[in-house]
Order: C-alpha cells, then sequence, then structure tokens
C-alpha cells in the first residue's frame, strides 16, 4: 500500500515537472511582458499548454490571453482575447522568455461608449456624451476654439493605420451651431494626429483586419503575424 502511494505521488510529481510546471512559467512571462508594455489591466487571463519537451525547444502549443481594461494607447479595451497556435518562444534581455513567432493566431478586441467619452475629456472636451452606431461616432459636449467655445458636436469614424493603429477622423464639428471645417474640426480637438488606441505594445506582432461599429460599442479583429519580430 504504501509502495503504491509513493508511486502516485512520484508520478503527480512527474506530471507537475513535465506540463503544470512549463505552462506556469510560460504565463508567467507572458503576463509580465504585458504588465511592463502596457500596464496593468484590470483582469488578466493567461492560459498556456506545453510540455518540459517543448518549452525546452522553445515551443508553446497553444497561448490564450484574455484581459479587460487592458491599456492600449490612450484608451483601454474594455474587452480582449487572442488566441495562438504553434508559439515560438525565445530568450529575452531580461533573462525570460519572449514570443517570436506563431503558425497562426487571432485577436478581438472591444471598446465601448465610456472608453471614447475618457479620451474626449483628456482633450478639453467637457461632459462629453457619446453614441457609437452602425454608421458613425456620434459626440456631444463643450469645447473651446480659441476665443470661441460653447456646446458642440463632432462626428467622426474610427480607422486602422499601419495595421496596428486606430485613428479618430472628424468628420464634422458645430461649435455653437457653426460648422468648422474639417481641417480645423481636427485640430480643435487634437485627435487626428495620434492614434486613440495602438497595438503596438502586444508581445505579439498583430495586424487590423475589421473594424466594426455597432450599437454602443466598437469591435476590432485581427491576425497575429506569424513572422518573427
Amino acid at each position: 500500500m504504501r509502495r503504491t502511494v509513493w508511486l502516485l505521488v512520484g508520478v503527480a510529481a512527474l506530471a507537475a515537472l513535465w506540463w503544470w510546471v512549463p505552462s506556469a512559467f510560460v504565463r508567467h512571462q507572458v503576463a509580465s511582458s504585458i504588465r511592463a508594455q502596457l500596464g496593468t489591466p484590470g483582469q488578466l487571463t493567461i492560459s498556456a499548454r506545453t510540455t518540459a519537451w517543448s518549452l525546452a525547444r522553445g515551443r508553446v502549443d497553444r497561448l490564450e490571453i484574455e484581459a479587460r481594461d487592458l491599456p492600449l494607447g490612450k484608451v483601454s479595451a474594455r474587452r480582449f482575447r487572442a488566441s495562438m497556435v504553434g508559439v515560438e518562444m525565445a530568450g529575452s534581455g531580461q533573462g525570460g522568455r519572449a514570443i517570436r513567432g506563431v503558425e497562426s493566431g487571432s485577436a478581438e478586441l472591444e471598446i465601448g461608449q465610456s472608453d471614447l467619452e475618457h479620451l474626449l475629456a483628456a482633450h478639453g472636451v467637457v461632459g462629453p456624451a457619446v453614441t457609437i452606431a452602425a454608421d458613425g461616432i456620434t459626440a456631444t459636449g463643450l469645447v473651446r476654439a480659441g476665443p470661441v467655445g460653447g456646446p458642440a458636436r463632432v462626428r467622426g469614424q474610427l480607422y486602422a493605420v499601419s495595421g496596428t493603429d486606430l485613428h479618430f477622423r472628424v468628420e464634422s464639428l458645430e461649435v455653437n451651431g457653426l460648422e468648422l471645417p474639417p481641417a480645423l474640426a481636427n485640430a480643435v480637438l487634437a485627435v487626428a494626429s495620434q492614434p486613440v488606441l495602438s497595438l503596438r505594445g502586444l508581445p505579439v506582432p498583430v495586424q487590423i483586419e475589421q473594424v466594426i461599429l455597432e450599437a454602443g460599442r466598437v469591435v476590432v479583429s485581427a491576425h497575429v503575424v506569424g513572422s518573427l519580430r
């Protein structure tokens, strides 16, 4: 009986060394990379499937990342999810391991109206209220354009740049009922020159494929680039 117990303990220990410890190591490395490059999200869950043998060869069979309130530039994604297969990891300058490439993978994130309201408030819009619909984004609030200020209404779109950044293009801006030219409107709000959201800091390289506006939210779909960083 005692021999059986010790045998079971030995099997469990070997299983931990073969599966659990390598997976836990990968989870820790990826989480540390995300926090170092992007900041601390509200919630972060990472699952990894690998073995000691696979990790010794620098390979993780499957890796999934889920986060809430993930900082991605000027706004935080209220929801982020990435799934990757055939992940290649290599030594990093900090003595740990970093992702160097994947066989395939996809990512999706979501931002909401309150996230864009925070963005506009940071650019001087007082009391912004944002509405996201399928045909565009509309916001109201108080703005100041030089000596002129008052109630304003702005309408625009989000669009991808370089496959990694989302910019906000102002299509129309009315201040006190007067419509400003688009170029001046973008200068007043100062949101066109810098990305609203950027995926450059993610631990894996991605390319934005689609930006979908729905009632109350923006959904961004991307694919993980397989080439090495």
